[in-house]
Formats: structure tokens, sequence, C-alpha cells
């Protein structure tokens, strides 16, 4: 799994805000002047019940499997936590998190192509 320099949240809208939009991912960019991003804080992800180690996630649909660190992990299970209370209960501020959490792994994360898209 290749490593990328990890971007916070938080560092990312500052870095928007400062009119770096040249260094940031084009998702980030898209997702966030669509209005996403004011749920899914550096203290949120910080105060996620997390593992200890990394744990390896299974796509259900493709059988593909990822290895997930801890933050990357306590961010997967929101998500896929949101989308079945999602089937049943339509949100706005759920809807947006969700928005905001597969933005977060489109700028942060390798896996998001094999697990989650």
């Amino acid at each position: 799994m290749k490593k990328t320099k990890v971007l916070s949240y938080d560092k990312m809208v500052e870095m928007y805000e400062y009119g770096k939009k040249d260094q940031l991912p084009e998702s980030f960019i898209q997702m966030y002047e669509k209005g996403y991003g004011d749920l899914l804080t550096d203290d949120m992800i910080k105060n996620l019940s997390k593992p200890n180690d990394d744990i390896i996630v299974e796509n259900p649909h493709s059988g593909v499997k990822v290895k997930l660190n801890p933050t990357e992990f306590a961010l997967y299970d929101t998500l896929m936590g949101l989308e079945e209370i999602l089937q049943f209960k339509n949100d706005y501020r759920m809807i947006k998190l969700h928005s905001e959490i597969k933005a977060w792994f489109r700028c942060n994360s390798d896996c998001y192509m094999d697990l989650i898209d």
C-alpha cells in the first residue's frame, strides 16, 4: 500500500481559505465548494472510538481486502453505520456527514476506490 501525506481536514480548510487551492486534492475542493465540511472536524475524528491496531476490511461487493489504520477504520465504521441509518431515515446532517467522510477518504487514503467507491 502506497504511503500518502495525510492532511487534516481542518488544515485543508485552512489552506483553501488562504488561497492555496493549488496544493489541495481536486476532490476536496469540489466537496468543499459544494458546502461540505462543517461537520467532520479534527476534534470529531480525534474523539472517535478507534482500535489499537490496523484492521483488514473486506469490500462486501468485490471481495477486495484493505488494511486500514485506526483512524481510517473508525471513519469507515462510521460511514458504514451512516449508510445503514440512511436507508431508513433521511436526515440532512447525517447525509452531509456521510459526504464529508467520503471526501476525507478521497483526499487522505489510497483505499477509497477499493473499499468505498
